[in-house]
């Protein structure tokens, strides 16, 4: 965001891609709500975006994210249209 701008995310679905519970490692996938309010106060602006994260297992019932990595959304970038298939 600009300068003075603010932005909040908002996880909308995830859902566990990998899981390896020997090496202590797991995949996610997230789409992630962005709002973006201008300075000023002025209407906040939408936009989507999917995240993949890369999990490591810290301790017992403790992970935490080693990487996090966009991943193009289908369509138009920016498009707010939900896609099916394979990718």
């Amino acid at each position: 965001p600009a300068v003075g701008a603010s932005a909040r995310a908002t996880v909308t679905e995830a859902a566990l891609t990998a899981l390896d519970t020997r090496a202590g490692t797991a995949k996610l996938i997230a789409t992630v709500r962005v709002d973006v309010t201008p300075r000023g106060g002025a209407t906040a602006t939408g936009d989507r975006k999917r995240l993949e994260a890369v999990l490591t297992r810290t301790g017992e019932d403790t992970w935490k994210v080693a990487a996090l990595s966009a991943v193009p959304v289908a369509g138009a970038e920016g498009s707010e249209k939900e896609e099916g298939g394979d990718e």
